[in-house]
């Protein structure tokens, strides 16, 4: 069906719906608030582990996180344009209206969001360089990675071959929300490297991946119907699921690694309480099928953000050094 024609289609029944919202609620659904905790739990436990070796930076802290959270909102804007465009946000999706879909904000408005977040992004990591870093070399280098983040964010649903219809995802988000994420806060706060912070940063990035994968069995139905091939589309709801309790598993058993090798103290394990909540989490996404799922991808997130601030508990009443 010709765009113009859905675009119509989807207007006249956005205004008939009970569900009619207005435009600046058509936005803040656009912004996806409930994926942010995710942006925050990545350089929080990149900030908290700079605490942990004594080399924390309460300005680097605050500028990796606002840099973290425009990149989440570019994101998230870039993938409404995407998945709209492509047919993937339509009548049939299962979860939250978007404003595109519901014929609120023109494609237009949503471009030139995701352009002005763009600048907004730019002049916040280069503040954040210009602060934290310290050498040409490495500044540069960072530069590079900043605007690869940019286009990441971008290209995940936008352009010719946007990297989320081909199942390339996940990928993407274990390496920037995890190793990006977590590893380059640290060495933003440090000025130095220590392989073993890839076991907490690889944990952050396989709950984010979770956190996708729940978004993508929610949408399986529609992904397959648009062409949308994601990892879920590729192996099923069934190997989904299971996938889905090896990302948590994996998780847990990489910072239980991580405090193995820095073990000093009983409190280190503070982190655990939060151990029910992906429990009973796990649980429930066995047990629903894809049109349940829309609740547990905040659930995830929030836990994520509450494992992450427990692990910070437990570094600040016992630093490694």
């Amino acid at each position: 069906m010709p765009l113009w024609k859905r675009e119509n289609r989807i207007s006249v029944n956005f205004q008939n719906s009970p569900d009619n919202m207005s435009k600046a609620r058509a936005w803040v659904v656009a912004l996806r608030l409930r994926t942010l905790p995710l942006a925050l739990a990545s350089t929080g436990m990149g900030s908290f582990l700079a605490a942990g070796f004594r080399v924390f930076s309460l300005q680097t802290c605050l500028l990796t996180s606002l840099t973290a959270i425009l990149l989440q909102i570019l994101s998230n804007l870039a993938n409404d344009y995407g998945d709209y465009k492509r047919g993937a946000d339509n009548e049939d999706r299962i979860g939250p209206q978007r404003g595109l879909q519901a014929g609120i904000i023109s494609l237009a408005a949503m471009r030139n969001a995701v352009i002005f977040v763009v600048l907004l992004t730019l002049v916040s990591g280069y503040t954040l360089l210009f602060e934290a870093v310290k050498g040409t070399s490495v500044f540069i280098l960072f530069f590079v990675l900043g605007l690869i983040s940019i286009v990441a964010a971008i290209k995940y649903t936008m352009g010719k071959n946007p990297y989320g219809y081909s199942g390339m995802g996940d990928i993407a988000v274990f390496i920037f929300f995890g190793i990006v994420g977590v590893g380059g806060t640290f060495f933003l706060h440090a000025h130095y490297f220590q392989f073993d912070i890839l076991l907490p940063a690889s944990a952050l990035g396989l709950l984010s991946t979770g956190v996708l994968n729940v978004n993508n069995m929610r949408d399986i139905n529609s992904d397959a119907a648009t062409g949308k091939n994601t990892i879920v589309v590729r192996m099923g709801l069934a190997n989904a699921k299971r996938y889905h309790v090896f990302l948590i598993v994996l998780a847990f058993i990489s910072l239980i690694w991580f405090v193995l090798l820095h073990w000093n103290s009983p409190w280190q394990w503070v982190f655990l309480i939060t151990l029910p909540l992906f429990i009973v989490h796990l649980i429930s996404i066995l047990k629903s099928d894809s049109a349940g799922m829309d609740k547990y991808l905040k659930q995830l997130a929030i836990s994520t953000l509450l494992l992450v601030l427990c692990f910070g508990i437990s570094i600040i009443l016992n630093p490694y050094v």
